[in-house]
């Protein structure tokens, strides 16, 4: 199982967090989500999620769905979106 735990800022188009936990890191990735909820709940622009898929391929796909657009760099830099995506999601 592959978990990653994103933090985006749709205003600004960035990435705020990006970090990968291990099976066994679970609980550690629910409460640092919690946490990072908590500390961006008075932003409407933040969106902070924890994904999970059995590959990172399969993650790859998963965002688009979840986070507003794919125009900016550093999602393709990322691998999280190909150069053909742009548009909104939502």
């Amino acid at each position: 199982m592959v978990r990653v735990l994103l933090g985006y800022d749709r205003r600004q188009r960035m990435i705020l967090r990006e970090e990968e936990y291990a099976d066994e890191e679970l609980t550690r990735a629910v409460n640092e989500r919690l946490a990072e909820e908590i500390a961006y709940k008075a932003d409407p622009n933040i969106e902070v999620v924890l994904l999970e898929a059995d590959s990172r391929e399969t993650l790859l796909t998963t965002p688009r769905v979840l986070l507003q657009d794919c125009r900016g760099d550093h999602w393709r830099s990322l691998g999280w979106c190909s150069a053909g995506s742009v548009g909104a999601w939502r």
